[in-house]
């Protein structure tokens, strides 16, 4: 018995917590003024005025300006044993605070979708051509494959362009790579840690994300010193064709060949690409009806997609154009 009696408070501070964590949250605290802006014979009840104003007196907890950030391609791993512990705590991931660029491209996006009709209640389907900008050149096609695989395809092509980039002389175009790279890793956090935020299986993408992510260490398992005998280029052209190989998965043969292509029209015209493509991407997977899942988010404190959905949402945008669920139809 003795068991029972310590598994049952257990269990009922448990119970307790996840009550307690759902009262204080924003969610429960919108939905409580709400409430009592609907009923108006609340006003009357003192109890009911005395409740409300205890709840709402804690501080509610805003959104950081902060965006999860992580990668199945660990390029310049750490050995140390913070680092590894760091890690461990994390799950991989980090919070970074959200740039300025990466809040241009979004709304750059929408407007652009706005003016050239493609938003009517619902958001076309961005994210099935990676184009350049300036000429309209197909680039890559991504077909009817599933939204976190395409994902996880461009997110490797744009860790491998950003690889071993310069650091004395920002480039013109920093801004762009800038938004593409933190929505990339912002796009494979979800995946990774978040996938109920997507419009996908969760079980699917994680299992995805897994064997991505297990194959790629396997690819660069003992090619740490590559990065200091090679230039930036030769750098980039060896994991380009480390990852390319056949024996490789799907997922990672693919980055490695858009990040070729990309590279061949130019660091400039490729980011720029980038940046539209990623920031097209996150509005495209920002119209949800899992209410449940980003009620959670706001109450760990909010997440940048949560954000986004709220927008789209007060601009009439609840679905998307091409009217589909994305199916899971590729092998892990």
């Amino acid at each position: 018995m003795v068991p029972i009696y310590i598994l049952v408070p257990l269990v009922m501070l448990t119970d307790a917590r996840e009550i307690a964590f759902y009262i204080w949250s924003n969610w429960f605290k919108v939905t409580l003024i709400c409430q009592y802006a609907k009923h108006g014979s609340w006003l009357q009840i003192g109890a009911i005025q005395r409740c409300v104003n205890y709840v709402l007196q804690s501080e509610i907890r805003n959104w950081e300006e902060k965006m999860g950030q992580s990668s199945v391609l660990m390029l310049h791993p750490s050995k140390s044993p913070m680092a590894l512990l760091r890690r461990l705590i994390y799950q991989s991931s980090q919070n970074t605070k959200t740039p300025t660029a990466v809040k241009s491209a979004i709304v750059g996006a929408l407007r652009k979708g706005y003016e050239r009709g493609q938003i009517n209640g619902d958001l076309a389907s961005f994210q099935r051509i990676l184009h350049l900008q300036d000429e309209d050149k197909i680039i890559w096609t991504f077909g009817e494959r599933g939204t976190a695989e395409i994902m996880l395809v461009c997110h490797i092509a744009t860790t491998i362009l950003g690889a071993r980039l310069p650091t004395h002389q920002p480039p013109a175009y920093s801004e762009h790579m800038s938004a593409a790279n933190h929505i990339s890793q912002y796009c494979a956090y979800l995946v990774a840690h978040y996938p109920e935020l997507l419009p996908e299986d969760d079980e699917w993408c994680k299992s995805l994300y897994k064997a991505v992510e297990k194959d790629a260490k396997r690819v660069l398992a003992g090619n740490d010193s590559m990065e200091s005998e090679t230039s930036e280029l030769d750098y980039q052209r060896r994991l380009i064709q480390l990852l390319s190989a056949e024996r490789n998965h799907k997922v990672l043969k693919d980055g490695a060949r858009l990040a070729e292509q990309l590279a061949e029209e130019g660091e400039e015209a490729a980011w720029k690409a980038l940046a539209a493509f990623w920031s097209e991407m996150i509005l495209y997977v920002a119209p949800s009806d899992n209410i449940d899942g980003h009620m959670e988010a706001i109450a760990r404190g909010g997440e940048l997609v949560t954000l986004l959905w709220a927008l789209v949402t007060h601009l009439g945008i609840v679905g998307r154009s091409d009217n589909t669920t994305d199916a899971a139809t590729v092998d892990v």
